[in-house]
């Protein structure tokens, strides 16, 4: 701001989207934009923070511990006993999995990637009905189309993994777990893109209906 040059970082809701765009073409800069950051990315700085402070312990505090130390080497493997410790340390006790298109805990951010680009977001529902349970499609969230139409984000409870990963039998596109997110089409006539509407798909999954519209 004021002239100075650096990086700008947004937190917003998703229902803001359309907000960040007008700024962006007013400011003619663009955003990239960047998913939650995960509980792996999360744990990984807090275990360099807990090992960092295992330095500032003086030898004084540590003759206090030495007697359940040696009690815990007793029924812990070295290695095991230090990294639940740390574990502890930084608070990280349990482990949920949360989404990068909503940052809500229990979901997994799942893409389907497609060999050209299709129609919309009904042209995918079909593809995903044609090659997953309809119980594991019924509960899918935040369908999101990728900037390039070739492909869709979206989030899926995390009992569900599995089916996802083990069951898929599409044939017209490759299923992946996201650790990052790729640009993707925002929906400006969605305030949250976390629906779960129904569509109409265009000729073969991939072009435009009769009528001149796509899905989406």
């Amino acid at each position: 701001r004021a002239g100075k040059t650096g990086t700008n970082i947004v937190l917003y809701p998703p229902r803001d989207e359309r907000n960040i765009r007008q700024l962006e073409k007013r400011a003619g800069i663009e955003f990239k934009r960047v998913g939650a950051p995960q509980p792996k990315d999360i744990i990984r700085a807090c275990a360099d923070d807990a090992c960092h402070s295992l330095s500032l312990v003086s030898d004084e505090a540590k003759e206090h511990f030495r007697d359940s130390a040696r009690r815990l080497l007793e029924e812990y493997a070295p290695e095991e006993a230090l990294a639940a410790a740390l574990a502890q340390i930084s608070g990280h006790t349990d482990i949920k999995q949360r989404s990068l298109l909503s940052s809500q805990p229990g979901f997994t951010t799942w893409a389907i990637k497609l060999d050209r680009p299709c129609a919309g977001k009904a042209v995918v529902r079909r593809l995903l009905a044609s090659g997953l349970d309809p119980n594991v499609v019924g509960a899918m969230r935040g369908l999101t189309m990728f900037e390039d139409m070739t492909g869709a984000a979206f989030d899926m409870p995390v009992e569900f993994n599995d089916a996802v990963e083990n069951d898929w039998t599409g044939i017209k596109g490759d299923m992946e777990r996201l650790d990052e997110l790729p640009p993707l089409k925002m929906d400006m006539n969605n305030r949250n893109n976390y629906d779960n509407n129904r569509g109409g798909g265009g000729r073969n999954g991939y072009g435009r209906n009769r009528n001149g519209g796509g899905g989406g």
